[in-house]
């Protein structure tokens, strides 16, 4: 993983610790945790291009990676789609569609995506130029409790045994009292479409 949600440096402030106690290793894992639980990345711009199968009266088509910083082309059925004109284009929420002033094929308000399998062709650069501040918090959280739970690994195996700690301990199950805190900010923090906070 080439940059972290926080930093060694934020997380040593946060747990009045030495710089060099924040292992990359704990980084690494709350960077993780963050992206298994939404379902998105938070870095920087990453380019994506995917065809998609579209179903019966289909004029709106949800992206799998957001928010979209730029889309770049988009064919239906092998006709080329001007972006400005034909599209509407939700950024955050990572869906295109037709603009619904185009002439319907249907006499409604909406035009529809061709029909079938592999139709739709979409190409697009998607990302985060700065990581959101909620995913900052949390990934602090995570990496401050990674952090924490180690230190009660290596206190409770004895000095002997201190740089076996990181490998011996659950941090996805062991509780510590960040927990509630890190829940909240999960619900805060946005998330891939076809995912929902329980």
């Amino acid at each position: 993983m080439a940059t972290n949600y926080s930093t060694a440096q934020i997380v040593a402030d946060f747990v009045c610790a030495e710089v060099a106690e924040i292992k990359q290793i704990y980084l690494d894992w709350s960077d993780n945790q963050i992206e298994r639980e939404t379902g998105m990345k938070f870095s920087n711009a990453n380019s994506a291009d995917e065809y998609f199968d579209i179903g019966r009266a289909q004029y709106l088509i949800q992206l799998p990676h957001g928010p979209i910083q730029s889309l770049t082309a988009v064919t239906d059925n092998g006709v080329v789609l001007d972006v400005a004109t034909d599209l509407k284009v939700y950024l955050e929420d990572a869906q295109i569609a037709y603009s619904s002033d185009t002439e319907s094929v249907l006499f409604t308000n909406y035009r529809y995506f061709s029909q079938g399998l592999r139709m739709v062709r979409v190409q697009w650069t998607y990302g985060y130029t700065t990581v959101p501040p909620v995913v900052q918090k949390l990934a602090t959280l995570l990496t401050a409790k990674a952090y924490y739970l180690s230190l009660l690994s290596r206190e409770s195996k004895g000095a002997t045994q201190r740089t076996l700690g990181d490998a011996n301990m659950n941090w996805d199950t062991d509780k510590h009292p960040l927990d509630t805190e890190i829940k909240m900010l999960f619900a805060l923090v946005p998330r891939a479409n076809n995912l929902f906070v329980v």
